[in-house]
């Protein structure tokens, strides 16, 4: 069984480490296992967190309402 990293799968998403921990809390992606403090995911969360799409910055000078 393959287990990856957040940084692994921020690698292999093309997206910063932060995004891809946002993403996969966004999708419920619980850890498969502990490595000491690094939780490690497997290949199947890449594939539930490439559809999460983060909501971005708004616009300056424009209100989300």
């Amino acid at each position: 069984m393959d287990r990856f990293s957040v940084n692994e799968i921020a690698e292999n998403l093309g997206i910063h480490p932060k995004a891809a921990k946002t993403r996969l809390r966004r999708a419920g992606v619980q850890p498969v296992a502990y490595v000491g403090p690094t939780a490690l995911y497997s290949l199947d969360a890449i594939e539930m967190i490439r559809e999460v799409r983060g909501r971005g910055r708004p616009k300056k000078g424009k209100r989300a309402e």
